[in-house]
């Protein structure tokens, strides 16, 4: 699979593909895995191919995995409910596409809007310089942390 042809759609189109897809993907998979396999490709999706803030498709991305709502094995909660026999397949995924629906718009229009603001997401980190290394280089610095001082260290008793 090849995500290269991505580059030629424009950031919102991708964001919305993403979006569905890791959505109804998450409904056979479990939400961690989901996220585990998804966020470091996004990472450099965004940062490589798009040249776009890597928040802008990791976030929503995130989001997007806890939308399990249709079927039993999405979720324990899922499983929970459908063991005790009162609802069946076809109503979980009455309600859940339903479910599924509203968070996909929400999450994309949250997205494209408040996101923007929150996350600076119009702006190109400069820790997401790729310096010329390769997968996996466009994570956050680590935290600064001031010098520790040991000269006044002494040994416990």
């Amino acid at each position: 699979l090849k995500l290269s042809g991505l580059d030629q759609l424009d950031v919102k189109l991708v964001l919305f593909i993403i979006v569905v897809f890791i959505t109804f993907f998450t409904e056979v998979a479990s939400n961690v895995a989901s996220a585990t396999i998804f966020l470091p490709i996004l990472a450099e999706l965004a940062a490589v191919s798009l040249r776009v803030h890597p928040y802008w498709l990791m976030v929503p991305a995130t989001i997007s995995c806890s939308f399990a709502f249709m079927l039993p094995a999405a979720t324990p909660p899922n499983a929970i409910a459908f063991s005790y026999g009162h609802i069946r397949v076809p109503d979980m995924v009455k309600a859940g596409i339903v479910m599924n629906i509203l968070g996909i718009v929400i999450v994309y229009f949250m997205t494209n809007t408040i996101g923007v603001a929150v996350f600076s997401l119009n702006t190109y980190p400069n820790w997401a310089q790729l310096n010329g290394t390769s997968a996996g280089s466009c994570a956050p610095p680590p935290l600064a942390q001031a010098p520790m001082n040991l000269t006044n260290v002494t040994a416990a008793p």
